[in-house]
């Protein structure tokens, strides 16, 4: 028996299971579907904010065995937001979804993730696995000549140009992204606090974890 200090309320305190590690795979990759996909905000704070995407394996020893696969689309560092985005558009290309407005079309395709060990950044760092690289269904790495039918000849613009969709919409900003009291307000005009300027790559104009009801 161990008494607490206080009295914990779990009714203010959302409930969390602790995220399941893909189990390593060869270079064929496991074969996977993306279950579930939601925003949400980095533990890093400000408008930091990552695309958790839930893979699930449904072939071989592994079958059943799902892991977490997240992608920082929303970054201060605009080094980190371009390779999410790379990240985001091999997911389209294996799965021939050109162009998405929902993370939700992503869902219940398969393809092959391959997943290997995270480098850690110091010996004392625990062991984690990762999604590395991600094959179409055959086993062929996500290249431009996947791209068939009326989508390849629409590319659209990326994120961070102004577009239609739920991606686009302004919403507003979450708690943890607003300034102190006292704290200078945000400079008008240029591009958004998370990333570069409009003639760069960069992550989504908005914060979706903010809609969350």
């Amino acid at each position: 028996m161990a008494q607490l200090p206080v009295t914990f309320n779990a009714y203010v305190v959302d409930p969390a299971q602790p995220v399941q590690m893909l189990p390593l795979s060869g270079s064929e990759g496991h074969k996977v579907i993306i279950t579930d996909s939601e925003f949400k905000a980095a533990k890093s704070g400000g408008q930091n904010g990552y695309l958790e995407l839930m893979l699930r394996v449904v072939e071989g020893q592994h079958q059943g065995e799902v892991g977490a696969y997240r992608l920082n689309l929303y970054n201060d560092n605009p080094v980190t937001v371009d390779i999410a985005s790379h990240q985001l558009s091999a997911l389209c290309y294996v799965t021939k979804q050109m162009q998405i407005s929902d993370s939700a079309q992503l869902h219940n395709i398969p393809f092959r993730a391959i997943v290997t060990m995270q480098k850690k950044k110091q010996e004392s760092d625990p062991d984690y696995t990762q999604v590395s690289g991600v094959l179409d269904i055959n086993g062929n790495k996500p290249d431009k000549n996947m791209a068939n039918g009326p989508a390849a000849a629409q590319p659209g613009p990326a994120f961070g140009q102004s577009q239609p969709g739920p991606m686009a919409q302004p919403t507003a900003q979450p708690a943890w992204a607003a300034p102190g009291p006292g704290a200078p307000a945000p400079a008008q005009g240029g591009g958004p606090a998370w990333g570069p300027g409009p003639s760069q790559t960069q992550g989504p104009s908005t914060m979706p974890w903010a809609n969350k009801q």
